[in-house]
């Protein structure tokens, strides 16, 4: 029996497997791989010299032993910064280099599942959507079946469209404004907080997309929001929900 037929969602490592592993980090990514994982997502900041990387925050500074403002950072200090989240792990994990998301997707070329790639909307202090867009197809090529776009930034997204990528809005706010908005975008994915949502929403808005639903950990939780129409269920601790 699949994993989706089993609990009727597909399974969203976020940022990896940051339960076990530093955010973000290449033994996140590879946990998911070994662990056969339905879907990753992974987040991408660029350096002051546009290099696409794997990184949550706009700064190192919670992850990493280092701080520095990645937009204002080359790309040269950046690879030699670990962030192998010293508050969290301690020294467990050091040196885990931050990675380019070209290596992120050398590493993950031979996946079979879904990668979520979210570009941060800080990037855009670099350059404008349109080019930003275009550095993280380049940059992911390698994986260029599996991966997914997606964006709280709605210019974003709707570039990734008109590159005709696969894409995702994510939502602050579960409106009927963003409704609006999400009926004119027309994404493949509509991404929220599960939190955000009206407890009494029976089902989920629907449409031509598919909503994939963040942060849960508990398998109830998950199974819930599945009868209500989410397709995927993004954890910040996969193997918990893991069949």
């Amino acid at each position: 029996m699949s994993h989706l037929s089993a609990h009727k969602f597909r399974l969203v490592g976020h940022r990896g497997n940051p339960a076990d592993f530093p955010e973000n980090s290449r033994e996140g990514i590879q946990s998911i791989l070994d662990n056969k994982i339905d879907s990753l997502e992974l987040d991408i900041q660029l350096s002051q010299d546009a290099t696409c990387f794997v990184i949550h925050d706009d700064h190192t500074r919670r992850v990493g032993h280092q701080n520095f403002l990645v937009c204002e950072s080359h790309s040269s200090e950046l690879t030699e910064t670990s962030v192998h989240e010293p508050a969290r792990f301690g020294e467990r994990f050091f040196p885990s280099y931050m990675l380019t998301l070209k290596q992120a997707c050398e590493q993950m070329s031979r996946y079979k599942g879904e990668i979520f790639l979210e570009l941060k909307n800080e990037s855009l202090q670099v350059c404008d959507a349109e080019t930003f867009v275009s550095l993280v197809e380049e940059d992911s090529r390698c994986v260029a079946k599996n991966r997914r776009f997606i964006s709280y930034d709605f210019q974003i997204v709707q570039q990734a469209k008109l590159h005709q990528l696969a894409c995702g809005w994510v939502l602050n706010d579960y409106t009927e404004q963003n409704l609006t908005l999400a009926q004119q975008l027309s994404p493949d994915f509509l991404i929220i907080n599960y939190r955000r949502l009206p407890d009494e929403q029976d089902v989920l808005w629907p449409g031509n997309w598919a909503w994939f639903l963040y942060d849960i950990t508990d398998v109830a939780e998950a199974q819930k929001w599945a009868a209500r129409g989410a397709t995927y269920i993004e954890s910040w601790s996969p193997l918990s929900l893991k069949s």
